[in-house]
């Protein structure tokens, strides 16, 4: 009978080693290329989630912003903003030559149709749907300057509503009578004919890494309205200049961190200039 001897065969030391020493070699090799790879994508991430971040904050500015009062934007420094926004406007029922014919009755000549310099004691203007006043809304005509905002003036540009009312909502559904505690005159006419009414005011500013949003109702100083983060980790902001606020432009860069990551977001805005 023929035996078959079986060999088992084992590696050997040095083999063993040189298989380490290749696969030694093909790390060090990959290694810094996968390290590279995991980097760049955590720093795309960190960059995408940054730049996400200060497009939101961006885009909530650039809503409120676009509905202001005319001139109502006071730039205070480069970190700080003021402002005060309006939910609702149209435009108002002159004295003379007004459009659509009102009767006296329904709306006085004298003392409830806009006149420059005129005692007022309400105001009829147009409205398409329900208007319903905001907590301390303001009725806004011809404002020409933070300042006049800033004070509450006789003759002035503002005057605090009390309510607001259909005098003959068969005849004129679109017609609405505002009034007002005692009398006021408004100094200067909208050359629109427009008003505005006022339900905010607003102040925007840098406070160490956070942005902080302070709000109150009416026209009034904002900064008494305590804060809430609009965004945090910001290492830069800067409003626009004054002249550029003037022709009713304004521009917002926001730089935010997060580690060694750091982007910088911006954003120009047309705001309504036109009192």
């Amino acid at each position: 009978m023929v035996r078959i001897r079986a060999t088992h065969r084992g590696f050997t030391l040095i083999e063993l080693v040189m298989v380490i020493v290749i696969l030694g070699i093909i790390a060090m090799t990959l290694a810094p290329v996968i390290n590279q790879n995991v980097t760049a994508f955590t720093d795309t991430r960190s960059r995408t989630e940054l730049t996400a971040k200060g497009r939101l904050a961006l885009q909530r500015l650039a809503r409120e912003l676009r509905h202001t009062v005319p001139y109502s934007i006071e730039l205070l420094s480069p970190t700080r903003i003021q402002f005060v926004t309006t939910p609702a406007g149209g435009r108002y029922i002159t004295k003379t030559g007004s459009t659509p014919k009102i009767s006296n009755a329904t709306c006085a000549k004298n003392g409830e149709r806009f006149f420059a310099g005129a005692n007022l004691t309400a105001l009829c203007v147009l409205f398409p749907t329900a208007l319903t006043l905001p907590t301390n809304g303001a009725l806004v005509i011809g404002n020409t300057s933070p300042a006049n905002l800033n004070a509450m003036n006789n003759p002035g540009s503002w005057i605090t509503l009390n309510a607001a009312a259909q005098p003959d909502a068969a005849t004129h559904p679109a017609l609405w009578k505002l009034t007002f505690t005692g009398g006021h005159t408004f100094a200067v006419d909208s050359s629109y004919k427009h008003y505005s009414i006022a339900d905010f005011s607003h102040e925007v500013v840098l406070v160490g890494n956070q942005i902080l949003w302070r709000r109150v109702n009416g026209i009034t100083d904002p900064t008494a309205g305590g804060g809430a983060v609009l965004v945090d980790g910001v290492t830069g902001l800067t409003f626009g200049d004054a002249a550029s606020l003037a022709s009713g432009l304004l521009s917002i860069s926001i730089t935010i961190t997060d580690g060694t990551e750091s982007v910088t977001v911006q954003e120009e805005i047309y705001v309504r200039n036109s009192p």
